[in-house]
């Protein structure tokens, strides 16, 4: 008995994962499609970030999904932390939690998260040492 759970486990923790590289909204919404946009109109930027294996994120999708971008004024984009980790964490408020939803009113590039903290006289909490 619990060699057939731990069997059952491992392949649904597979069906999960095999073969899904990307959440279904950063197909349908690609970031880079959405930041050009942004930047040719000046609209604002809506960026989701998200993971494939994150329950809330794909809970988000769903609600965020439901909404028609291409006719709410704004540029939408989705951006999965796991194919890249380093440029999420760079606009990311806070690193470990997910899903993140960041809104630009008037986008004009990307500037790293600590800059913008720094222009505010905000100095972020470190992060604690292991």
């Amino acid at each position: 008995m619990r060699i057939f759970f731990a069997v059952a486990i491992g392949l649904a923790a597979l069906s999960t994962t095999a073969g899904a590289t990307e959440p279904a909204l950063a197909v349908k919404y690609p970031y880079n499609a959405a930041q050009a946009k942004a930047k040719a109109s000046g609209c604002p930027l809506v960026v989701m970030i998200g993971a494939k294996w994150c329950p809330a994120c794909r809970q988000m999708e769903g609600e965020l999904g439901a909404i028609e971008w291409s006719t709410a004024g704004v540029a939408f984009g989705v951006l999965d932390y796991d194919s890249q980790p380093e440029f999420c964490q760079s606009m990311m408020v806070d690193q470990q939690a997910l899903p993140q939803v960041i809104i630009w009113r008037h986008f004009v590039g990307v500037t790293p998260r600590a800059a913008i903290l720094a222009a505010a006289g905000v100095v972020p909490k470190e992060k604690p040492k292991p």
